[in-house]
């Protein structure tokens, strides 16, 4: 069973935003299978830095909408990204304590947020976006 399944109550009515969070979703999900399955830690690096990828290329496609659009709430959208992006690469990076990043942790603490942030601040776009003749 995957970690996040994708669901009709996730998407926000725009095709090429929908498609943008399931690549998100499953590169999630084989994260975490990567992480449970005990693989050796160099099974991780392509998934996790293709995850980092797909989601610094997600937030830039929605700024670039939100910005062609005229989209009223950008500069609070923007740093939602900015924060979960930092956020990312302190969870990934080494701990000046020497301590081991726990990935199932941060696996699990991405889920939440990916998945909140799709039905709130997403979801908030949706009507907007719609309305302009997105897809």
């Amino acid at each position: 069973m995957p970690l996040i399944p994708w669901t009709t109550a996730l998407s926000v009515n725009i095709a090429s935003i929908d498609a943008q969070h399931q690549k998100l979703i499953d590169l999630m999900n084989s994260l975490h299978d990567v992480v449970k399955s005990g693989m050796p830690k160099e099974n991780i690096g392509p998934v996790l830095t293709e995850l980092i990828q797909a989601a610094a290329e997600h937030f830039a496609y929605e700024e670039k909408l939100m910005l062609e659009n005229g989209y009223p709430k950008y500069a609070e959208h923007k740093k939602e990204h900015e924060l979960l992006s930092a956020k990312i690469k302190e969870r990934v990076q080494p701990q000046p304590s020497g301590k081991a990043v726990s990935l199932d942790a941060a696996t699990l603490q991405a889920k939440e947020w990916l998945l909140m942030h799709i039905r709130t601040v997403d979801k908030a776009y949706s009507t907007f976006f719609v309305g302009k003749g997105v897809k």
